[in-house]
């Protein structure tokens, strides 16, 4: 559903951003390199950063206070906030949080069966924005 409404498909709702481009949803206060690759459908959430030669692709949603490293490729995933993706990682129909992951084809709601996931950890301190940083990154404020 979230995808469907990144989309467009669901009359009235939109996200809480600013469309850069058509389906594509930048939020306040999040910063994304201008070297990253942002393919419709896709959602960056408030405050997070998204680095250099990043790939969101096929829905991906990145939750609010979040950071993905430097040549994550995610692609139809779903990152909660206030997590870390780890550089050069790949992530294809992840339901992830810091603490549990799941491939979204058998997201279910039950809490068994929830691994942690080595690309996901928790987002230690937010990442600063450098004065170096500032100018490689477009953002929305």
């Amino acid at each position: 559903m979230l995808q469907a409404v990144l989309r467009g498909e669901i009359a009235g709702l939109t996200p809480d951003a600013q469309e850069v481009e058509p389906g594509k949803w930048i939020a306040k206060g999040a910063e994304v390199s201008r070297t990253a690759k942002l393919r419709a459908p896709c959602f960056v959430g408030r405050n997070s950063i998204i680095g250099a030669h990043a790939t969101l692709s096929g829905g991906t949603i990145i939750g609010a206070d979040s950071y993905v490293g430097a040549g994550a490729q995610i692609d139809g995933s779903i990152i909660m906030p206030k997590s870390h993706v780890v550089e050069g990682s790949e992530l294809t129909g992840q339901l992830a949080s810091p603490f549990w992951a799941v491939e979204t084809a058998i997201a279910d709601g039950r809490s068994e069966g929830c691994e942690p996931l080595d690309a996901v950890r928790p987002l230690s301190s937010p990442q600063p924005a450098t004065t170096v940083w500032r100018h490689l990154v477009r953002g929305v404020s």
